[in-house]
């Protein structure tokens, strides 16, 4: 499986989105999807723009974000353009509608054209805190996330995650971490979890807010997912 993302919307809001549903970009998206076709034994779970929000695809206001001018048709047009052209080219191929956390229902582009709901779970979606800050604490699930989990039609699909610093940088609250995201999965019944593996700072992200997710490096950290999830026959790695 081949999990491919498409950014065209991001950071122009709504008219970028208009663009792409009215076409301007078809010629990459066409090219796009057939060297995409060319690998043939590939199942491809296709985001169309990830962290999808109202400030990101839907604003009009040319100088600031400002809720009084969204247009919320603008993204799911976009996304039902893409997944048209990319459906087109690609026979095994299904779409995400990632939005950000709380803001589900306002870009949903529809059952019809949706195929998975995603998720970003980082520390603060399980309550945890990220550097200095947090939120929802004495909890271990974020109101917003529960929230558009409650609103969900589709598969659920926890289409990024992370654990960051401080809890990266300790043992037990690194296993805490994974343990609520395995939890809300669990419980909820989620369909998917990607996980980012990765030692952040060395890529140039700033080390306050991202650490060493890596779960290889720490041994307890690697007994803990080799007992907890590859020994768990609901988990099945792509």
């Amino acid at each position: 499986m081949a999990i491919a993302n498409s950014s065209s919307c991001q950071g122009q809001g709504a008219q970028l989105c208009h663009d792409v549903a009215n076409g301007k970009y078809d010629g990459n998206l066409n090219a796009l999807g057939s060297y995409l076709a060319t690998f043939g034994n590939v199942k491809y779970i296709f985001r169309a723009d990830y962290e999808v929000s109202g400030n990101l695809h839907a604003n009009t206001n040319p100088t600031e974000f400002d809720e009084s001018t969204w247009d919320l048709t603008a993204y799911p047009e976009a996304f039902a353009h893409v997944r048209n052209i990319m459906s087109s080219k690609i026979s095994d191929i299904e779409f995400i509608y990632h939005p950000v956390r709380g803001e589900a229902q306002l870009l949903y582009p529809g059952d019809d054209v949706v195929d998975y709901q995603g998720f970003s779970i980082f520390n603060n979606d399980v309550c945890l805190p990220v550097g200095t800050t947090s939120n929802c604490d004495g909890s271990v699930l974020d109101p917003n996330v529960l929230k558009d989990i409650q609103f969900a039609t589709k598969p659920k699909w926890v289409a990024e995650s992370s654990v960051q610093p401080p809890a990266s940088d300790a043992t037990d609250d690194f296993i805490t971490y994974l343990t609520r995201v395995k939890n809300m999965i669990e419980q909820y019944d989620f369909a998917g979890w990607t996980y980012i593996n990765s030692n952040w700072p060395i890529h140039g992200w700033p080390s306050d807010t991202w650490g060493d997710s890596r779960i290889e490096t720490n041994s307890p950290i690697k007994d803990w997912y080799e007992s907890n999830i590859v020994g768990d026959s609901r988990y099945i790695f792509a």
